[in-house]
């Protein structure tokens, strides 16, 4: 005999913030808020966009498992994509594996950007198992990267990104490797006066919908501090950054 899995969550419920762009009976997808862990983890056990969910489904009377479909650094903002039950984790984490999910984010980087649009095809590993970072190596996988300048600044640009693969960190490693690190970026450059972590922001999804097959995109707005940064760029283009 099988056991049916137990599909309790198993997030504390705790009061955290939940911006919802969408949600239907097999979805919720949300603007996360920056310098939140996605999910409890040993040095994070609570605090985190899991526990927020958890307390937003005990309200609404769902007993579920919290299915996380894609992940975003903690101090990346952005759209997040859970799954309320297994027949909807498992359509959409298909579509991934088949390319047919567009992910797009909205960088702040170092330098003047030269060309309008370009790709960066750069194998990614981890160069040390005891460290976090990751870095362009012949032995890393695959990793491919297309982007687009939205806005010029002199010392700083602003770009789109389309990712075709999905490593850990792909974006601010394969902009370091360009020469344009990601704009308070401490990990892969450095802190910035104009913001407090990475300038970096998931801003647009698109997918099918689980049940109609439907395909949808959603945006997510920027965040305050992102949004603030721009704005002093285009009013002052000596700000410090």
């Amino acid at each position: 005999t099988y056991l049916m899995e137990v599909e309790e969550n198993y997030f504390e419920p705790e009061e955290i913030p939940i911006s919802v762009v969408y949600e239907n009976e097999d979805l919720v997808l949300i603007n996360k808020q920056p310098f939140v862990v996605v999910h409890p983890t040993k040095s994070y056990p609570s605090g985190t966009i899991g526990n927020g969910l958890a307390m937003r489904f005990k309200q609404m009377g769902i007993n579920t498992k919290i299915r996380f479909i894609n992940r975003l650094d903690r101090d990346t903002s952005g759209l997040l994509l859970i799954a309320k039950n297994p027949y909807a984790q498992h359509v959409v984490t298909e579509q991934m594996k088949r390319d047919e999910v567009e992910k797009r984010y909205l960088a702040l980087v170092h330098g003047n950007v030269a060309e309008d649009e370009g790709t960066i095809d750069a194998p990614i590993g981890r160069p040390d198992e005891d460290r976090v970072d990751r870095s362009v190596m012949d032995a890393g996988q695959p990793s491919t990267t297309h982007y687009w300048v939205r806005e010029r600044f002199g010392n700083a640009t602003l770009v789109e990104i389309r990712l075709e693969t999905g490593r850990t960190h792909q974006i601010r490693v394969h902009f370091r490797h360009l020469g344009h690190p990601l704009v308070g970026d401490t990990l892969y450059h450095e802190a910035s006066e104009g913001i407090g972590r990475q300038a970096l922001h998931a801003f647009k999804l698109c997918f099918r919908l689980p049940r109609t097959k439907e395909y949808q995109c959603f945006e997510a707005s920027l965040p305050e501090d992102f949004e603030r940064l721009l704005s002093g760029l285009r009013s002052e283009n000596s700000i410090k950054i």
